[in-house]
């Protein structure tokens, strides 16, 4: 009959069911012993890195542990950084704004406001450093270029100095106006002279010339004057 249930079937379902737990729970007494040992084995580093500290005075990673009278320096001239990083020699401009950090004794960081944003997109390209740490009052230098990084702002470049000789110019002046750096020109011809301070030379190497204006599609050209040989 339909309505009559196969006992079969029934005992199927009931051992898959007991199947399902049985591996539940050996599931969960595998996560719990995973879970113990790396616990374990997190303790027995500790353990470890605690003895290594007391014994050597050092952390884990090598980086001497901060003694209290670095900590008082670091305390009794702030903020002055330049005098805190000649009395701890061995510690590091970072190292020193970390404790101090630590430690409370710098301000919190303001969070940059959208008038602030739109301020630096347009200075910081092409405006002095003087105006711009003026624009912005309670910023160091350090911290506007780190948050120019972040928006992905960059300092327009500067121009290249002159040389004596007009052909080397005007191929330095069309690496600056495409983009391009002299470690570029020197790969695209294939030579070792953009990069060197031989581009300074009075005498400059023509063959390196003439294959960095081929990479502009252009090439060298000579003028003759009107005078008499």
């Amino acid at each position: 009959h339909q309505n009559h249930r196969c006992p079969v079937a029934g005992n199927w379902r009931y051992l898959q069911s007991l199947l399902s737990n049985r591996m539940q729970k050996l599931l969960h007494r595998r996560r719990l012993w995973t879970h113990m040992k790396v616990r374990r084995s997190r303790l027995r580093f500790g353990v470890t890195a605690a003895q290594h500290v007391r014994r050597t005075g050092r952390t884990p990673m090598g980086d001497a542990i901060w003694t209290q009278r670095e900590i008082e320096v670091c305390r009794s001239p702030h903020p002055d950084f330049i005098s805190i990083a000649q009395c701890l020699p061995r510690r590091t401009k970072g190292a020193i704004r970390e404790m101090c950090r630590r430690l409370g004794l710098t301000d919190p960081s303001k969070p940059w406001t959208a008038a602030e944003r739109t301020r630096l997109r347009r200075l910081y390209p092409s405006a002095p450093w003087p105006i711009i740490l003026s624009e912005f009052p309670g910023r160091t230098r350090r911290a506007i270029i780190q948050k120019a990084h972040r928006w992905k702002l960059s300092r327009d470049r500067k121009p290249y100095k002159q040389t004596s000789h007009k052909a080397v110019d005007q191929i330095r002046q069309r690496c600056l106006e495409t983009g391009l750096f002299m470690l570029d020109i020197d790969f695209l011809a294939n030579t070792n002279f953009f990069t060197t301070k031989a581009v300074r030379r009075k005498k400059p190497d023509l063959l390196a010339v003439d294959r960095a204006a081929k990479v502009f599609g252009g090439c060298l050209l000579v003028e003759w004057g009107d005078g008499e040989v």
